[in-house]
């Protein structure tokens, strides 16, 4: 079995785990621009697998052709950027790692919180430009809203708990959380217009599915408070953005913070708008993240393989 590496920088370790298992192992030559398009479609119909990440998006013109088993080992927790026509499903194995990076995850998450309420752009502007200080507040006390309760919703939840803050969570199936309800109260989960009404910080953390497209809508939008901080880590189509741009633009204390692929449409259309913070879905890739995500998909196909 020959499988290919779209990452230069694929451990050494994770490359032997690879190896001893008896399989050939291919890593794209250092320096080397890592494939798209018809470039990756060549090296796939080569391969027997082959191991990407989210910016290898595969459509499903990539597989028409397709005639033997595959393995896509994909370095992410979402798989929404391979497209698998339905009668070519058999043909191909999907192997994600869908829990490696929540922690790193969180730690956005929360230093984004700590930002807002403490103020810490405004206060260095505030000294830089010589003007009023700012009034920060504390993350201590406010209620913090979870939209999800997967492996990062469940954790930030505990994470918080240590900060004196009322957790308010939605999930579509609370039933399943006993052991949340457990630790942070019977009265944790609730409906999404209760928790978008109370809550002073608003995350959500759920992933891209054809039943959360546009889930965060403009309804649910208009319930948050004028002055709540709203953290997004889930893919752009989950969120209607312009209520949420709209709500910014008309709510001058409402922060709308928001890690997602890059949009030049978006950037240009929110660059001059103070309460308005974008980062490039970075949130879950921090170099301890990533490694861990190749030791899995390392991992991962030996597993498949063997079994």
């Amino acid at each position: 079995m020959k499988i290919f590496s779209i990452f230069d920088d694929f451990p050494q370790e994770a490359c032997r785990m690879i190896t001893d298992a008896g399989i050939e192992l291919t890593v794209l030559a250092k320096g080397t621009a890592r494939p798209c398009g018809e470039g990756l479609k060549r090296i796939f119909l080569e391969y027997d697998g082959i191991i990407i990440g989210t910016g290898q998006k595969m459509t499903e013109d990539f597989f028409l052709n397709l005639q033997t088993k595959k393995i896509i080992a994909t370095a992410s927790t979402g798989i929404d950027h391979i497209h698998i026509p339905d009668e070519k499903k058999n043909f191909v194995t999907v192997l994600n790692t869908p829990d490696v990076n929540s922690s790193s995850v969180c730690e956005y998450i929360l230093a984004v919180l700590f930002s807002r309420f403490h103020k810490y752009e405004e206060g260095m502007e505030s000294y830089s430009l010589n003007l009023t200080r700012p009034k920060p507040s504390e993350l201590s006390g406010k209620t913090v809203g979870i939209i999800g309760a997967g492996s990062i919703g469940t954790l930030l939840a505990r994470q918080l708990s240590a900060f004196d803050v009322k957790i308010l969570q939605w999930t579509a199936h609370p039933e399943k959380h006993t052991n949340d309800t457990a630790l942070l109260g019977e009265d944790v989960f609730v409906s999404m217009d209760e928790l978008c009404r109370r809550s002073d910080a608003v995350v959500v953390a759920i992933p891209q599915l054809s039943s959360t497209n546009n889930f965060f809508s403009s309804n649910f939008c208009s319930l948050l408070k004028s002055n709540c901080v709203f953290v997004g880590v889930s893919r752009v189509s989950v969120y209607d953005v312009d209520s949420l741009i709209e709500k910014a633009k008309n709510n001058l204390n409402f922060s709308l913070c928001l890690d997602i692929d890059f949009y030049k449409e978006l950037s240009d259309k929110t660059k001059s708008m103070k309460n308005v913070f974008l980062t490039p879905h970075i949130a879950g890739g921090t170099i301890e993240a990533r490694k861990r995500m190749f030791f899995e998909c390392a991992e991962n196909i030996v597993n498949h393989v063997m079994n």
